[in-house]
């Protein structure tokens, strides 16, 4: 039965004294089931339209809707009508069991922080690629409340990523033809700082070997305590955690990375001043009770050269002072108990290494808290994040390694990602070339061909 359309008085009058008139669509359409199968019921189902032109224009969809048995014209509408936030709940239920919580975590928090208050409440079909373009105008624009900065290109990228993601949801629905957030956008970047006092404060490998000989050395500091008078106490020497910020620095794995590492991931052979490899094959987190998880990508499955050096301090630890070297599943790095759990179980809390726990990895939060932190105040050193450590690998080994493998050594997906990183920071380091090369000879003048010129 096709859509009839009906002109219908509103009882009110225009500017001229003249009946305004609206045109209402009008059809009937099944009635169907849970699992979308018609029951033998149909409902009529109507919209209003200011004018005749509007009216027909929408009957004409409607019949052609109902005579390719397609989705029910009225349900269509609905679906259209829904908000954002309504296909944002469905994305993030689908995710379940396809990639990894905690991605779904960052998935869920890009889109609450940047999406949702402008974009959450609107009808899904509302939205248009203007839309998109404004709020990705409005993110740039926008200083973390966390930071104290601007978003950053990766921040920006990520939460119209998620956005587009949730539109596709819609477009499987059938709420809305075309994806508004599918379109290209021009590129949005920004150069990273790495000046002293910002976010990203990198120090050289020769400070970071004067924090870790610090870390390793016994020391007398004086501790403030909130609320309570500073009294002076001697922070004990710990070698092994002297020796993880060494292996961060030389290597440049992620703190999830260095967590997740077992003695069987580093291969050395035993000859002294030899070099040798480190499997980057997991990661584990605090959170989830020291469990494996996956690399995020395939490129994050890596082996990384360990120079002599650090091979040799390596093996010495494993002979020397490792208590489960001999099993390749044992942490590399261990773990600390608390003063109050060590003394539970007989340790002796004020020892530093009677209190390693070697059943569980070295936890990098513990560790950054416990010992990075005060040797920079005791060194006079500028704030700096323990993930800073990856940047200084990185940019020192750039001085020396092509790029090529120094992207693969720190497990980017794409090389060009290493360059958007390291590419300005090296440039004001560098200051020129690392082989300049020599002031240009002229040819001797034997060694010229003159060019025969054609006669006039």
């Amino acid at each position: 039965m096709p859509a009839t359309i009906r002109a219908r008085s509103t009882g009110k009058l225009d500017k001229q004294g003249n009946p305004i008139v609206t045109y209402q669509v009008r059809w009937r359409e099944p009635v169907r089931d849970d699992f979308g199968v018609p029951t033998g019921k149909y409902r009529y189902r109507g919209e209003a339209f200011p004018n005749e032109e509007q009216a027909n224009a929408r009957k004409a969809r409607v019949d052609q809707a109902l005579a390719e048995m397609r989705l029910d014209p009225g349900r269509a509408r609905d679906l259209a009508a829904k908000p954002l936030g309504q296909y944002a709940v469905q994305f993030f239920d689908g995710l379940a069991g396809t990639i990894d919580a905690e991605t779904i975590a960052k998935y869920r928090a890009n889109y609450l922080l940047y999406v949702a208050p402008t974009l959450g409440p609107r009808p899904v079909a509302a939205i248009r690629v203007a839309d998109v373009k404004k709020l990705r105008s409005e993110l740039a624009s926008t200083v973390s409340k966390r930071t104290k900065r601007p978003l950053s290109a990766g921040t920006i990228k990520h939460a119209i990523s998620v956005l587009r993601m949730i539109l596709d949801t819609a477009v499987e629905n059938e709420a809305i033809a075309t994806n508004p957030a599918a379109v290209k956008l021009a590129s949005l970047r920004r150069q990273r700082d790495f000046t002293e006092g910002k976010r990203y404060t990198r120090l050289t490998v020769e400070q970071v070997a004067t924090v870790a000989h610090w870390i390793g050395s016994e020391h007398t500091i004086t501790v403030t305590p909130k609320n309570r008078s500073a009294y002076v106490t001697t922070k004990p020497a710990n070698a092994i955690y002297a020796l993880a910020v060494l292996f961060s620095v030389a290597t440049g794995v992620r703190a999830s990375e260095l967590q997740g590492l077992e003695v069987g991931d580093l291969s050395l052979s035993e000859h002294a001043g030899t070099s040798g490899l480190v499997s980057v094959r997991r990661k584990k987190r605090a959170a989830n009770s020291w469990e494996a998880e996956p690399l995020k990508t395939e490129n994050a499955y890596r082996d990384v050269p360990v120079d002599p050096w650090l091979a040799d301090d390596l093996r010495d630890y494993l002979s020397r002072t490792h208590r489960f070297s001999d099993d390749p599943r044992a942490p590399l790095f261990p773990g600390r108990f608390g003063k109050a759990a060590a003394k539970q179980i007989g340790r002796d809390a004020s020892e530093s290494e009677d209190r390693f726990d070697w059943s569980r990895p070295i936890d990098e939060a513990n560790v950054y808290k416990r010992f990075w932190l005060p040797a920079l105040d005791a060194l006079g050193y500028p704030h700096s994040r323990w993930h800073d450590l990856r940047h200084s690998a990185a940019v020192s080994t750039l001085a020396t390694e092509h790029i090529r493998d120094v992207s693969r050594w720190l497990g980017h997906a794409k090389i060009s990602t290493t360059m958007d990183i390291y590419a300005a920071v090296l440039k004001s380091e560098t200051g020129g070339k690392s082989i300049p090369t020599a002031r240009p000879v002229p040819l001797r003048a034997s060694n010229v061909v003159a060019l025969e010129r054609r006669a006039q």
